[in-house]
């Protein structure tokens, strides 16, 4: 994934901290997954009409390049959320042309559900 040995070293604390805080969130029983087409979707229905219209008209600032950098930054981080899963020996699941992490629903400490 890195470029070289010396981006990866530089990069090897914020990884360490990001997989701790997907740790943290896992045994919270917080699923975390790659924002998906319909999660888009959902945030731009909260926006102002006309941020609808640009998004159906490919108007700045979803002009096709970018629509085309988000989506493949989504399927990156679907990748990489994927491949930790497998790490740490979770579940995963084909989603919508997306990995998706999925794990057991657990309750929090001292609830019920």
């Amino acid at each position: 994934v890195f470029e070289d040995e010396a981006q990866r070293r530089r990069m090897e604390p914020a990884v360490r901290m990001a997989r701790e805080g997907l740790a943290l969130l896992r045994n919270g029983g917080v699923g975390v997954c790659a924002p998906r087409e319909e999660d888009w979707a959902f945030l731009r229905s909260l926006c102002e009409p006309s941020v609808e219209a640009a998004w159906r008209a490919g108007s700045p600032p979803f002009a096709e390049v970018r629509v085309d950098l988000r989506r493949r930054m989504d399927a990156f981080v679907g990748t990489v959320l994927a491949e930790h899963a497998h790490e740490e020996g979770e579940g995963e699941e084909e989603r919508g042309g997306q990995m998706t992490v999925t794990e057991e629903r657990r309750s929090p400490p001292g609830t019920s559900v």
